[in-house]
């Protein structure tokens, strides 16, 4: 017999604007030479965005949230698009 586990969805991370923006100061736009022209993986940068919540938006917040998850993407894509990228498949593999 298969035992399922009911969980409840995670609590609703709250992004400050500048917990993105220093993410991508620290660690996206010192990279995004490397990034656009050698391939350079930010991995740095993607693990630290998860940490504040960038890929959880839409997982728990429905389509609000999905707008949210937009507006962060989208504030990494000002400064670097293959990042930005990135964390649409982040988000497309939470879906």
């Amino acid at each position: 017999m298969l035992n399922i586990i009911e969980t409840q969805p995670p609590a609703r991370r709250q992004i400050a604007p500048a917990t993105i923006s220093q993410v991508i100061e620290e660690n996206v736009q010192p990279l995004v030479r490397q990034i656009d022209r050698e391939g350079l993986y930010p991995e740095t940068a993607m693990r630290r965005l998860g940490l504040v919540g960038a890929y959880s938006h839409h997982v728990v917040g429905g389509a609000g949230g999905l707008t949210e998850a937009i507006a962060t993407t989208s504030e990494v894509a000002a400064t670097c698009l293959s990042t930005a990228f990135c964390m649409w498949c982040q988000n497309t593999l939470a879906w």
